[in-house]
Protein backbone atom coordinates (compact mmCIF):
# COMPACT_ATOMS: atom_id res chain seq x y z
CA UNK A 1 0.00 0.00 0.00
CA UNK A 2 2.68 2.34 -1.06
CA UNK A 3 1.67 5.58 -1.12
CA UNK A 4 -1.37 5.38 1.24
CA UNK A 5 -1.37 6.68 4.89
CA UNK A 6 -4.16 5.08 6.78
CA UNK A 7 -4.67 3.33 10.49
CA UNK A 8 -6.72 0.37 10.68
CA UNK A 9 -8.79 0.63 13.87
CA UNK A 10 -10.96 -2.23 15.87
CA UNK A 11 -14.67 -1.46 15.79
CA UNK A 12 -16.82 -3.96 17.79
CA UNK A 13 -19.82 -5.07 15.10
CA UNK A 14 -22.17 -3.69 17.58
CA UNK A 15 -20.43 0.30 16.74
CA UNK A 16 -19.79 -0.54 13.15
CA UNK A 17 -23.17 -0.07 11.53
CA UNK A 18 -22.20 1.25 8.00
CA UNK A 19 -20.38 -1.94 7.40
CA UNK A 20 -23.70 -4.23 9.11
CA UNK A 21 -25.99 -2.31 7.41
CA UNK A 22 -23.75 -2.69 4.15
CA UNK A 23 -23.84 -6.70 4.92
CA UNK A 24 -26.98 -8.17 5.81
CA UNK A 25 -29.72 -8.16 3.72
CA UNK A 26 -33.09 -6.83 4.92
CA UNK A 27 -35.07 -9.15 6.85
CA UNK A 28 -38.43 -7.09 5.96
CA UNK A 29 -37.93 -6.93 2.25
CA UNK A 30 -36.88 -10.97 2.66
CA UNK A 31 -40.08 -11.41 5.04
CA UNK A 32 -42.17 -9.72 2.43
CA UNK A 33 -41.44 -12.24 0.05
CA UNK A 34 -41.54 -14.92 2.19
CA UNK A 35 -45.24 -13.73 2.83
CA UNK A 36 -45.79 -12.90 -1.03
CA UNK A 37 -45.24 -16.85 -1.85
CA UNK A 38 -46.49 -18.31 1.46
CA UNK A 39 -49.99 -16.49 1.43
CA UNK A 40 -50.95 -15.99 -2.44
CA UNK A 41 -53.49 -13.76 -3.47
CA UNK A 42 -57.10 -14.94 -2.58
CA UNK A 43 -57.94 -13.76 -5.86
CA UNK A 44 -56.07 -16.08 -7.38
CA UNK A 45 -57.27 -19.09 -5.33
CA UNK A 46 -60.46 -17.72 -6.39
CA UNK A 47 -59.84 -17.94 -9.90
CA UNK A 48 -58.14 -21.26 -9.28
CA UNK A 49 -61.22 -22.65 -7.40
CA UNK A 50 -63.59 -21.48 -10.48
CA UNK A 51 -60.96 -23.16 -12.78
CA UNK A 52 -60.58 -26.40 -11.00
CA UNK A 53 -64.28 -26.79 -11.14
CA UNK A 54 -63.66 -27.52 -15.46
CA UNK A 55 -60.40 -27.97 -15.94
CA UNK A 56 -60.24 -31.96 -17.63
CA UNK A 57 -57.05 -32.46 -16.17
CA UNK A 58 -58.19 -31.77 -12.09
CA UNK A 59 -61.65 -33.49 -12.79
CA UNK A 60 -59.87 -36.38 -13.89
CA UNK A 61 -57.46 -36.64 -10.92
CA UNK A 62 -60.25 -35.83 -8.43
CA UNK A 63 -62.47 -38.87 -10.16
CA UNK A 64 -59.51 -40.96 -9.57
CA UNK A 65 -59.15 -39.95 -5.49
CA UNK A 66 -62.80 -40.06 -4.84
CA UNK A 67 -62.73 -43.46 -6.70
CA UNK A 68 -59.58 -45.02 -4.56
CA UNK A 69 -57.44 -45.22 -7.88
CA UNK A 70 -55.45 -42.82 -7.15
CA UNK A 71 -51.91 -43.38 -5.61
CA UNK A 72 -51.65 -42.90 -1.72
CA UNK A 73 -49.96 -39.39 -2.57
CA UNK A 74 -52.80 -37.65 -4.10
CA UNK A 75 -55.58 -36.19 -1.72
CA UNK A 76 -58.83 -34.30 -2.00
CA UNK A 77 -57.95 -30.56 0.90
CA UNK A 78 -60.60 -27.89 0.78
CA UNK A 79 -61.38 -28.99 -2.91
CA UNK A 80 -57.88 -28.53 -3.89
CA UNK A 81 -55.91 -31.78 -5.64
CA UNK A 82 -53.30 -32.54 -3.63
CA UNK A 83 -50.03 -34.21 -4.39
CA UNK A 84 -48.01 -35.00 -1.30
CA UNK A 85 -49.47 -32.00 0.21
CA UNK A 86 -48.31 -29.64 -2.42
CA UNK A 87 -51.44 -28.43 -4.48
CA UNK A 88 -52.11 -29.94 -7.78
CA UNK A 89 -51.88 -26.99 -11.11
CA UNK A 90 -51.97 -28.52 -14.23
CA UNK A 91 -49.59 -27.23 -16.92
CA UNK A 92 -52.48 -25.92 -18.45
CA UNK A 93 -53.45 -23.68 -15.72
CA UNK A 94 -54.50 -19.87 -16.50
CA UNK A 95 -52.72 -19.21 -13.10
CA UNK A 96 -48.87 -20.45 -13.71
CA UNK A 97 -47.97 -16.77 -14.81
CA UNK A 98 -48.90 -15.37 -11.90
CA UNK A 99 -47.51 -18.60 -9.60
CA UNK A 100 -44.09 -18.60 -11.54
CA UNK A 101 -44.17 -14.24 -11.38
CA UNK A 102 -44.20 -14.86 -7.33
CA UNK A 103 -41.55 -17.92 -6.84
CA UNK A 104 -39.39 -16.14 -9.56
CA UNK A 105 -39.97 -12.61 -8.57
CA UNK A 106 -39.27 -12.76 -4.84
CA UNK A 107 -35.52 -12.54 -6.00
CA UNK A 108 -34.90 -13.54 -9.85
CA UNK A 109 -32.56 -16.16 -7.93
CA UNK A 110 -32.53 -18.51 -11.27
CA UNK A 111 -33.99 -21.70 -12.13
CA UNK A 112 -33.08 -24.00 -8.91
CA UNK A 113 -34.16 -22.02 -6.21
CA UNK A 114 -37.33 -20.62 -7.94
CA UNK A 115 -38.57 -24.24 -8.72
CA UNK A 116 -37.18 -24.90 -4.62
CA UNK A 117 -39.66 -22.23 -4.13
CA UNK A 118 -42.56 -23.26 -5.96
CA UNK A 119 -42.13 -26.61 -4.87
CA UNK A 120 -42.83 -25.94 -1.24
CA UNK A 121 -46.86 -25.11 -2.01
CA UNK A 122 -47.73 -26.79 -5.62
CA UNK A 123 -47.29 -29.37 -7.62
CA UNK A 124 -46.58 -30.12 -11.34
CA UNK A 125 -45.14 -32.72 -13.06
CA UNK A 126 -43.57 -30.24 -15.10
CA UNK A 127 -42.50 -27.77 -13.07
CA UNK A 128 -38.77 -27.96 -14.40
CA UNK A 129 -40.15 -26.99 -17.90
CA UNK A 130 -42.07 -24.41 -16.75
CA UNK A 131 -39.53 -22.80 -14.55
CA UNK A 132 -37.05 -22.73 -17.41
CA UNK A 133 -39.05 -21.48 -19.83
CA UNK A 134 -40.46 -18.68 -17.39
CA UNK A 135 -36.69 -17.51 -16.11
CA UNK A 136 -35.08 -17.54 -19.67
CA UNK A 137 -38.16 -15.38 -20.80
CA UNK A 138 -37.56 -12.79 -17.88
CA UNK A 139 -36.48 -9.55 -19.33
CA UNK A 140 -34.65 -8.71 -15.49
CA UNK A 141 -32.67 -11.86 -15.55
CA UNK A 142 -31.54 -11.83 -19.20
CA UNK A 143 -30.69 -7.81 -18.45
CA UNK A 144 -28.79 -8.92 -15.54
CA UNK A 145 -26.92 -12.57 -16.72
CA UNK A 146 -23.86 -12.86 -15.95
CA UNK A 147 -22.13 -13.17 -19.20
CA UNK A 148 -23.62 -10.02 -19.67
CA UNK A 149 -21.83 -8.27 -17.23
CA UNK A 150 -18.17 -9.41 -17.66
CA UNK A 151 -16.38 -6.88 -19.27
CA UNK A 152 -14.62 -7.77 -21.52
CA UNK A 153 -10.83 -7.22 -21.82
CA UNK A 154 -10.43 -8.56 -25.21
CA UNK A 155 -12.94 -11.10 -27.15
CA UNK A 156 -12.42 -12.78 -30.16
CA UNK A 157 -14.51 -12.21 -33.67
CA UNK A 158 -14.31 -13.58 -37.06
CA UNK A 159 -12.20 -12.05 -39.26
CA UNK A 160 -12.70 -10.98 -42.71
CA UNK A 161 -10.76 -14.51 -43.75
CA UNK A 162 -13.22 -16.23 -41.92
CA UNK A 163 -10.42 -17.01 -39.17
CA UNK A 164 -10.73 -15.60 -35.56
CA UNK A 165 -8.54 -12.53 -35.11
CA UNK A 166 -8.41 -11.13 -31.34
CA UNK A 167 -10.31 -7.44 -30.72
CA UNK A 168 -9.13 -5.24 -27.53
CA UNK A 169 -11.72 -2.77 -26.49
Amino acid sequence: MFGYDFTVEFKPGSQNVVADALSRREEDAIELQVHALSSPDIELFAAFRTECATSPDILAKRAEITSGTARASWSLVNGFVMHRGRIFVPPSSAIWPQILDAAHGAGHEGVEKTLHRLRVSFYNPHANRLVRDHVKSCSVCQRNKTEHLHPGTSAAVAGADGGLARHCP
